[in-house]
């Protein structure tokens, strides 16, 4: 994979030619006779079928871009990878990765591990955009523990996120502030300048201790040593390092993470063996986006967006009180994809995150069928942490608890889903046998 720019536009063109056609039809069946038999004018009820037929979909402002297909089509992804921008990254990014594979024994299994927020730029200089809630945790120790279980990990990743075995230095940072707090008011230290402990920052407390090592219980060296010993895991980390197990792949907006992982899953499955890679979909991808097309190219104005009026901004709409309108369309679904076109052999896994429990399963059913995924790790929102639901065909559900002494429910997820993987391989091999 050199490019991410397969189809062409004149295909796009055609397409979008053909769809218009087949609109004429659908009117004709809606009304129950052809538009000729009216005596109005039909190329004008045309128009207006376009915006609101089934299959049509917001285009630019004032505008409807024609769906060559449902949100799952080929061609629909066809025309998103099309219109996506260049990334300078996005070689590089291949060429790692097939250095990676070279690297990784025959018999290793591997694991695509996708984790973090997909970002939806408003301009193409990105100042603004839309961001999905996701610090990329559930990826992060997912891939921590498929390091531990022998996988090779590729781990594509929202830049500036949690990573595997450093996704607890926050947790390590604030673990350290709190015991130097505790251990600064039980020996009666004063806080600089007379302020509370609680709101400084860890570094003036730095300094603070350095000059009070003398007295009993407050020693910062010795607390931030047991913060790196205790909430860290540093051999995890040098171990990965030593055995090259781990390569980390960066995206930050919507366009860099499908054409990456397209990419990368292609690779993928050319590897000696391919059902030995799972495709692990931890990622919170944007459901909404603005097409590349679409995008002002530089910082929207937010007087000239009152002013110069939609002609000037693609994709926005001004309103007459000096506010915009902006015109958001919906990202085709890619799940399908990888398991026929991008990566058909692997073992597949997808995500379901609900915040109603009484939709959960339903929806993650019907998440497993429509896009032939191999299991599905269903979410409740807010006990997302405690407790998930591996959902299987043919309706088996297997409930996962973190039980109360466990730090991490992925330690069992993934216990469990390296156990399916390994069934999958060997049902595979004796299929082929």
């Amino acid at each position: 994979v050199g490019t991410h720019r397969d189809p062409s536009s004149t295909l796009v063109a055609q397409r979008a030619t053909d769809r218009r056609a087949d609109l004429h039809f659908e009117l004709r069946d809606h009304l129950g006779q052809p538009v000729s038999q009216f005596g109005f004018d039909g190329e004008a009820w045309i128009k207006s079928w376009e915006r609101f037929a089934p299959g049509a979909t917001t285009g630019g402002a004032g505008q409807r871009r024609p769906r060559m297909g449902g949100l799952d089509s080929a061609e629909e992804a066809d025309a998103f990878f099309a219109s996506s921008p260049e990334d300078p990254a996005f070689a590089p990014s291949v060429e790692r990765l097939r250095a990676f594979l070279q690297r990784v024994g025959p018999d290793t299994p591997i694991a695509l591990v996708t984790s973090g927020g997909t970002t939806a730029p408003l301009e193409r200089t990105a100042v603004r955009f839309v961001d999905n809630f996701s610090s990329g945790s559930r990826g992060a120790a997912s891939a921590e523990y498929l390091l531990r279980a022998g996988y090779a990990v590729v781990f594509l990743h929202r830049e500036g996120s949690l990573r595997p075995f450093d996704r607890k230095i926050p947790d390590a940072a604030r673990w350290f502030h709190d015991s130097l707090v505790a251990s600064y008011d039980a020996n009666g230290i004063p806080p600089p300048n007379g302020l509370d402990w609680h709101g400084n920052s860890i570094l003036d407390m730095l300094q603070t201790s350095t000059a009070n090592l003398d007295r009993p219980g407050v020693c910062a060296e010795s607390l931030a040593g047991e913060a790196l010993r205790t909430k860290i895991d540093l051999g995890g980390h040098f171990d990965m390092i030593n055995r090259g197990t781990l390569l980390a792949t960066p995206f930050t907006t919507l366009f860099q993470y499908l054409n990456l992982l397209r990419a990368l899953c292609v690779e993928m499955s050319a590897v000696a063996t391919p059902e030995r890679v799972m495709v692990y979909l931890a990622a919170a991808v944007s459901d909404f986006y603005v097409p590349w097309e679409r995008l002002p190219t530089h910082k929207i104005q937010s007087r000239e967006a009152g002013e110069s009026g939609p002609n000037n901004l693609p994709g926005i709409d001004a309103t007459e009180d000096g506010g915009v309108v902006i015109r958001l369309s919906q990202t085709p679904k890619m799940l399908g994809h990888v398991r026929s076109r991008w990566c058909p052999n692997a073992y597949v896994v997808g995500f379901k995150l609900e915040t109603d429990p009484d939709i959960l399963l339903e929806k993650a059913n019907r998440s497993l069928v429509k896009y032939r995924m191999h299991l599905v790790v269903a979410n409740e929102m807010h006990r997302r942490k405690d407790r998930v639901a591996l959902v299987e065909p043919e309706g088996r559900s297997t409930w996962v608890n973190r039980p109360e002494d466990m730090a991490d429910i992925e330690e069992l997820m993934i216990g469990e889903l390296a156990r399916r993987h390994v069934k999958f391989v060997e049902e595979s091999s004796d299929g082929k046998s």
